[in-house]
């Protein structure tokens, strides 16, 4: 998986419980979709440029849940929302 090779040049990093969060921005210009994660987890500065590419690197993907502006932790509910109305996990 060769998955930071197609990252854009412009990404944000968060944190949420100890996991690192990339928010690829690619071409964004609206500042509401650009800043959409800066009130539900804590920003940081990381460089990932240092995360190894190809297939040796492991990514762990998880959805994101939201009901209105409520970001909703619950794992189970996400994933009963995903297998309902997106068709998998």
């Amino acid at each position: 998986m060769d998955y930071n090779d197609h990252l854009s040049k412009t990404y944000k990093t968060y944190d949420y419980n100890g996991t690192l969060i990339i928010y690829d921005l690619g071409e964004e210009k609206n500042t509401k979709v650009i800043d959409f994660f800066d009130s539900y987890f804590k920003k940081t500065n990381s460089d990932i440029s240092n995360i190894p590419k190809g297939r040796q690197s492991i990514i762990n993907e998880y959805p994101l849940y939201f009901v209105g502006k409520e970001f909703i932790k619950d794992r189970g509910k996400t994933r009963n929302f995903m297998t309902a109305q997106c068709g998998g996990e």
